[in-house]
């Protein structure tokens, strides 16, 4: 910390800080070792009536991890809460206990703004993933990019775009706007958030660390990428859409890289038109 203007410089990961003394004279600095935790942001989500992903920012405190506790006491009106497992949704009852990396989906009358107690986990996050789709929370209490998040496989872990490229993940997570009912592809993954990831191997899982985010670059890699061209393809009814085109790194076959399959629909009582491609 610069005691003359009181900028605090992050050493880590380098180590290193130089100063440049312009004019003579005597500058102070204070080291200060230990953990800097940073502060959770945003403290709470708003959530619109309708169909929303969610996941728990914080770790539940003991005693009080249940639906009720976490998520049911902030809304007044009738709400219907899902979870997705064994290629399927399940509603859950008040008293079932939430964890991290839960990903939910929240069906709501109302608006009501989300807010919860609980723990930072500042000793890192593992989500197993199911062969296949998986609803997934966020377990982090800052803003991410999918190029910070890890891949634990077979005792390596490994950074997520080589498990793109290695085969062991889909090239691109999908969120939900409610305000459109439909998915879209992001690279960004937020507090109070849940996102769809596909795992195209067995015992892969996904690794959450907020010592990661503290070193952004600003270099969020971009999933999939393409080097020859791309259309889109919107349907008049809805805003859904799909995307197909060239690239010099594609193959006959499926390709984790630019190949996006599409999640599961959401659990709605009102069946819509949707849009696929039929990979060969």
């Amino acid at each position: 910390r610069d005691e003359a203007v009181g900028v605090v410089y992050n050493l880590i990961p380098s180590l290193n800080y130089t100063y440049e003394h312009s004019v003579a004279g005597q500058r102070s600095f204070e080291i200060v070792i230990g953990k800097n935790v940073p502060s959770m942001l945003p403290e709470s989500r708003e959530l619109n009536s309708g169909l929303t992903i969610v996941g728990l920012p914080l770790v539940p405190p003991e005693g009080s991890e249940s639906l009720g506790d976490v998520l049911l006491d902030d809304i007044i009106s009738e709400t219907h809460i899902y979870n997705y497992e064994n290629s399927g949704y399940l509603e859950l009852e008040t008293d079932h206990s939430l964890i991290q990396g839960q990903g939910l989906w929240v069906n709501t009358e109302t608006d009501f703004v989300w807010t919860m107690e609980g723990e930072k986990d500042e000793d890192g996050v593992a989500i197993p993933l199911s062969n296949g789709w998986s609803l997934v929370g966020y377990p982090l209490w800052l803003n991410g990019g999918l190029d910070r998040v890890a891949i634990d496989y077979q005792d390596n872990r490994i950074s997520y775009l080589t498990a793109v490229n290695e085969g062991l993940v889909s090239g691109a997570i999908f969120d939900y706007d409610p305000n459109t009912d439909s998915y879209f592809a992001t690279n960004s993954l937020e507090p109070w958030h849940g996102y769809w990831f596909a795992a195209l191997e067995d015992s892969v899982s996904l690794w959450f660390d907020y010592r990661n985010l503290e070193h952004e670059t600003g270099n969020n890699k971009t999933y999939p990428a393409t080097e020859g061209w791309l259309v889109s393809v919107t349907m008049d009814q809805g805003a859904e859409s799909l995307t197909y085109g060239t690239s010099e790194s594609a193959t006959t076959g499926f390709d984790s890289a630019l190949d996006m399959p599409i999640p599961p629909c959401p659990p709605s009582e009102i069946p819509k038109p949707t849009m696929r491609f039929v990979h060969p």
